[in-house]
């Protein structure tokens, strides 16, 4: 089976599941399943909030891994590393590094991916944005991580629209494209 349809495969789990909240622990016992770091962005003119999941036994191997960029990280991080813990030791998927990017509030979230569109005066920062990954993000990732130079983005609603968005004018940037239920209302004109 190849890459693709299997990161596919272990996708759609997480598109059914973007509205899920999973919470399970033993009394006394942390589980971590990742670090948050902040990025300086002289891009975006303010700090970034950036979630970083490594695989099991990152730190024992010299492996290298495809990269998933996951938007709306603060609800769908935990979903996506959970899978990624499980899946792979099924065959189902190979390990990847999760790059998750919350957002920074709900105002914001419309500001800071929204493409340019016509009555909506704060709206245009989507290709700031997109120069943000390619030009710190993804050089931040691939400096300090053992990464692939396999780059997926994943993106649902208005955040798929935003990844709608980068493949229609930057499709290079990513090698594969997971996207659900996008809100194109914005960039339909686009299409």
């Amino acid at each position: 089976m190849n890459f693709f349809k299997i990161l596919s495969t272990g996708l759609i789990i997480v598109i059914f599941s973007l509205n899920t909240q999973f919470s399970c622990a033993q009394e006394n016992e942390k589980i971590c399943v990742g670090e948050k770091i902040k990025i300086k962005s002289s891009i975006l003119g303010h700090d970034r909030d950036i979630f970083i999941y490594l695989p099991p036994r990152y730190n024992q191997s010299n492996a290298t891994y495809p990269v998933i960029y996951a938007t709306d990280a603060e609800n769908t991080f935990l979903i996506i590393s959970s899978l990624l813990e499980v899946l792979p030791q099924q065959g189902f998927l190979p390990n990847a590094i999760i790059v998750g990017i919350p957002n920074r509030g709900e105002k914001e979230r419309y500001v800071d991916f929204a493409p340019e569109i016509q009555g909506q005066p704060e709206s245009g920062r989507a290709e700031l944005f997109i120069d943000f990954l390619e030009k710190e993000l993804f050089q931040y990732v691939e400096r300090n991580y053992r990464t692939q130079s396999f780059r997926i983005i994943q993106g649902h609603s208005f955040l798929g629209m935003f990844a709608c968005h980068v493949f229609l004018t930057r499709p290079e940037l990513f090698n594969c494209y997971v996207i659900s239920s996008p809100d194109l209302r914005w960039i339909k004109e686009n299409i």
